[in-house]
């Protein structure tokens, strides 16, 4: 299953996939604003399912799994604002807040193989014709 989990209004929102490897694309909808989460992935699996963040950089350049500073054993969280994470929208780069983060998941056991850093994969098209 892929989902898109994106918010500018920072509401809380938790998500749940399906059964089977899942992908939870971090993007807005629509719009130029940018993504404000304050988001829960309530079953994320690792080597299973994928965290797709293509659509976010870090000082303009792509992510890796060293940007995103995973540092303690609890819950991992991924702080978009104070990480300085932008989001790639049609008119540029825009400023990011809130957090995102993947209950019961220990983030320091997080892999690159866990992430898409780098997709091409244009999920609006598919989504929102």
């Amino acid at each position: 299953d892929r989902l898109v989990v994106g918010s500018t209004d920072g509401k809380r929102v938790v998500v749940q996939g399906g059964s089977g490897a899942d992908e939870f694309i971090i993007d807005n909808f629509a719009g130029d604003d940018g993504i404000h989460l304050d988001a829960a992935i309530a079953d994320f699996t690792r080597s299973q399912d994928k965290l797709d963040l293509s659509h976010l950089r870090r000082d303009g350049d792509v992510l890796n799994l060293a940007d995103l500073a995973l540092q303690y054993p609890g819950d991992a969280v991924i702080d978009l604002e104070a990480l300085g994470l932008q989001q790639l929208t049609d008119d540029g780069l825009v400023s990011t807040a809130g957090s995102l983060r993947l209950d019961m998941v220990n983030g320091l056991r997080l892999t690159e193989t866990d992430f898409v850093f780098d997709s091409g994969y244009d999920w609006q098209a598919h989504f929102l014709v």
